[in-house]
């Protein structure tokens, strides 16, 4: 998936399919983004944690050993990357102060606030205004294939969160719905310039697709990823 309708034509960003391979590897990642982004440019690929914690990348300066959930930067020429199987990969874009930022959905991220970090570290750290953001929101699992356990409510127990209870074949069990939690907390911390793949990486059938596009933890249950990636030209 490259997008290239939503941001404008230098922000390069998109997210790798399962034809592209497997990207829990650091060379298959560098190969891929080096197909796409013709720059030779810094591959910032810190480690997902499912935590809250927001990384500014300066001066071209990066451990991709760092854990983090979130990366956020201005400068020309840094590939932010994070690699993801069914959490939601976030892109932001402040066009006034020319910054971008990449976050790994995951449910125990985005409830512990990621979302609301993110916009927060861009504007301490570039001055966004949150009503300025553009937001993409990646393919990720949907409602009908995030079920959860019995005692889901209790972690979802806050004003942002939405749990469905399944009906029919599905009755007794909980769903989680992560596009609504995601929408939810973009709006609480003023954005309004926001919109989504609407893709499944677990659904064997999508929308998009009849046979599997990404690959998906939750359907798969195995260790291959999917490369979300943003840089400026």
């Amino acid at each position: 998936m490259i997008k290239e309708d939503f941001f404008p034509n230098n922000i390069v960003m998109g997210y790798s399919q399962i034809k592209d391979g497997p990207m829990q590897d650091m060379k298959n990642k560098k190969e891929f983004i080096k197909d796409i982004f013709s720059e030779n440019g810094l591959i910032v690929n810190p480690t997902p944690v499912h935590g809250s914690d927001v990384l500014p990348v300066k001066n071209k300066r990066f451990d991709n050993q760092t854990e983090g959930d979130s990366i956020i930067t201005t400068e020309k020429g840094v590939i932010l990357s994070m690699a993801m199987a069914d959490c939601f990969p976030i892109y932001f874009y402040d066009p006034v102060n020319k910054a971008i930022g990449l976050t790994h959905g995951g449910w125990k991220g985005l409830l512990k606030g990621i979302i609301e970090n993110t916009v927060i570290q861009m504007k301490y750290n570039f001055n966004t205004n949150p009503e300025d953001l553009m937001v993409y929101i990646g393919p990720g699992i949907c409602s009908k294939c995030f079920e959860v356990k019995k005692d889901a409510p209790e972690y979802f127990a806050n004003p942002y969160s939405e749990i469905r209870m399944g009906i029919g074949d599905e009755k007794g069990k909980w769903f989680g719905n992560l596009s609504v939690e995601i929408y939810k907390r973009l709006l609480s911390i003023g954005c309004r310039k926001f919109e989504s793949s609407g893709e499944c990486t677990c659904c064997k059938e999508g929308v998009f697709s009849k046979t599997k596009k990404y690959y998906s933890f939750r359907r798969d249950k195995d260790y291959n990823r999917n490369l979300a990636f943003i840089g400026i030209k």
